[in-house]
């Protein structure tokens, strides 16, 4: 079970989710460990519950309809890892030249 804080337009709150080891969910642990730089240890099976805390990284969020209350419920779909551009990106625009 993880605790998390998340950060929606700069409010901070606290989304619950799990990890599973086997089932048609395994996917979202081994992106979660992929993201926080676990992926080793979720290879070779050695994933220990306190060597969740206190990583970062990042997930797509979620809604769905809560079934007791009808309200709107935030929910983990996936942890993502986000492609940070490099300085070449940055270098190359794609801009013509004038000569």
């Amino acid at each position: 079970n993880l605790r998390m804080n998340i950060f929606i337009n700069d409010k901070e709150r606290t989304l619950f989710d799990m990890l599973f080891f086997e089932g048609k969910m395994l996917y979202k642990t081994k992106h979660f460990c992929e993201i926080t730089g676990m992926a080793e240890k979720y290879n070779n099976g050695k994933l220990m519950p306190f060597e969740c805390d206190g990583k970062e990284g990042w997930l797509e969020l979620g809604q769905r309809v809560n079934q007791q209350t009808g309200e709107l419920q935030n929910n983990v779909k996936d942890y993502v890892v986000l492609e940070m551009p490099t300085s070449e990106d940055f270098l190359n625009d794609d801009m013509p030249s004038f000569t």
